[in-house]
């Protein structure tokens, strides 16, 4: 079986899918994008702009078009419709090879991935630790809550006198840039590991994002939808600074980060109200009485 390389099939791709007006984003995923070379299939996933009823035959002729350019068989060409995959697959697409991309379709995706691609495992492994570690699993833990809080607020101290500073100064610094990126980092993890205990004590999932914590606070009335909005536009920068996914924007990153002490503060005051409310049913719960006398002469010694 003849071995297909990474730079004969990238042109060949290209050449092919470039013709068809209908193809608006495509990636070259599998084993020749990650390892250069294959001895099996050529896995391509397309984005198609056309009718839903022409989108069979499209992928069909496309797929044709490709065993032939490459002169292989047409078992060993999988075509994967980038919409039809879940958000899973779609973080795999995103990091293999650009093919094709007209009028930048693959941010888009990115944007998307951005907000609510599944961080699934990692975040069902921090509740189960957390749920393991905690006294009493279904009482929310205010001195974790308190603790996080805290931590947030000390890395805004420090984000705060860093951003006193030009933002020339700052991305030509890479101890400042790199510190900058990670404040931000990690006031926003803070928030988020916060509102992650509440909800899994709670109770109140499913949650499998981070931006599903933020979304299910708001609607048990916990956080205000104003406060939702900027915790969300967050939950993507803190995505973009993990994965990667595109370009940073260093501007627009730093005239949103001067919003990050009031953000926290807000956070943490409505927060404290959740606490209140808390305190107040406790103290109004009435106290269970004794039901028989050998009971009520226990409690009258002490």
């Amino acid at each position: 079986m003849r071995i297909l390389t990474r730079d004969h099939v990238v042109q060949k791709l290209r050449e092919v899918l470039s013709k068809r007006k209908e193809v608006k984003l495509a990636y070259l995923i599998g084993s020749i994008a990650e390892r250069g070379f294959s001895y099996h299939d050529v896995d391509v996933a397309i984005l198609l702009d056309c009718n839903p009823n022409d989108k069979l035959k499209l992928l069909g002729e496309i797929h044709n078009d490709i065993c032939k350019a490459l002169s292989i068989s047409d078992d060993r060409v999988d075509i994967i419709p980038i919409d039809e995959v879940d958000w899973h697959f779609k973080y795999r697409i995103v990091k293999g090879i650009k093919l094709v991309d007209r009028d930048d379709a693959s941010l888009q995706l990115i944007k998307e991935l951005n907000n609510i691609y599944p961080e699934l495992r990692l975040l069902l492994n921090l509740n189960l630790r957390e749920w393991m570690r905690m006294n009493d699993p279904r009482s929310i833990d205010w001195t974790i809550v308190k603790k996080r809080m805290d931590y947030a607020f000390k890395a805004t101290e420090i984000l705060n006198e860093i951003l006193t500073k030009p933002l020339e100064e700052i991305t030509s610094s890479t101890i400042l840039k790199l510190a900058f990126e990670r404040l931000v980092h990690t006031i926003v993890e803070s928030i988020l590991d916060t509102a992650r205990h509440i909800v899994s004590v709670k109770g109140w999932g499913p949650a499998e994002t981070y931006r599903d914590y933020i979304e299910i606070l708001h609607k048990q009335g916990i956080i205000s939808p104003e406060l939702a909005q900027e915790l969300y536009k967050f939950i993507t920068w803190r995505n973009i600074l993990v994965h990667r996914y595109i370009e940073i924007n260093y501007s627009k990153l730093y005239e949103d980060s001067k919003k990050l002490t009031t953000i926290v503060r807000e956070f943490e005051k409505q927060i404290i109200k959740l606490k209140e409310k808390h305190e107040e049913t406790k103290h109004n719960k009435p106290q269970q009485q004794p039901h028989n006398p050998q009971e009520i002469s226990q409690s009258k010694k002490y």
